[in-house]
């Protein structure tokens, strides 16, 4: 369990790094694009486009991260009124039923990933499948976020605020 749980924490430092670049790169590109349009008259044809793909995947891999840090929204002053064992099984019943969610959605994601493959984009002419490929991507790490999130709990540490 020890190896998984490094294993995971080294593709979570990956996510994060990936997250970082990404927002990082749209500033950067958007500030370009402000620049070339505005000082130079040259609009870029791209940047837009480029920067809707980084945020597609910043936000699909970002929900694996939020898991992770237990920073999404949660009930937590309606739960805290149970006792300590009925906290844990809501926590552990909330997950299973987020990985429901996220199972329901894979396969189609998936067919919608192939189904995307052979489209181009209009700016770069990239195949969207690089885009909508975060989607399937996305869905599986924070599935397995919430494994390891369950195993945190099963555990005894309980999400807090």
């Amino acid at each position: 369990m020890n190896l998984l749980r490094k294993a995971w924490d080294i593709l979570m430092k990956l996510v994060e790094y990936v997250i970082v670049f990404g927002l990082v790169a749209i500033c950067l590109i958007l500030l370009y694009q402000v620049i070339s349009r505005y000082l130079f008259n040259k609009p870029l044809i791209w940047s837009e486009e480029l920067s809707l793909f980084l945020l597609t995947w910043v936000c699909f891999i970002g929900v694996s991260y939020g898991i992770k840090h237990r920073m999404h929204i949660r009930m937590s002053s309606l739960v805290k009124v149970f006792p300590l064992q009925a906290q844990k099984f809501l926590a552990i019943l909330v997950d299973l039923l987020c990985i429901g969610g996220f199972l329901a959605v894979m396969p189609d994601s998936w067919a919608y990933f192939l189904k995307q493959c052979f489209i181009r984009s209009p700016g770069m002419q990239l195949p969207y499948g690089f885009v909508v490929v975060c989607l399937p991507v996305g869905f599986a790490l924070a599935i397995i976020s919430l494994l390891m999130d369950i195993g945190r709990v099963w555990q005894g540490d309980l999400p807090t605020d």
